[in-house]
């Protein structure tokens, strides 16, 4: 599982204008995120297989 949170921000050394990011969870507001130019998206690991 995996968290978009200001410990894994740390790790990316390269950003660019509307950054997206896939996590299971966020612990960031979407207020910080847009300041930070981060778009979260959340992980589909519940989809059924059909």
């Amino acid at each position: 599982m995996t968290v978009l949170d200001y410990a894994f921000l740390s790790t990316i050394t390269e950003k660019a204008d509307g950054t997206v990011i896939y996590a299971d969870r966020c612990s960031i507001s979407e207020d910080k995120l847009a300041k930070m130019g981060i778009t979260f998206k959340k992980i589909p690991r519940d989809i059924s297989r059909l």
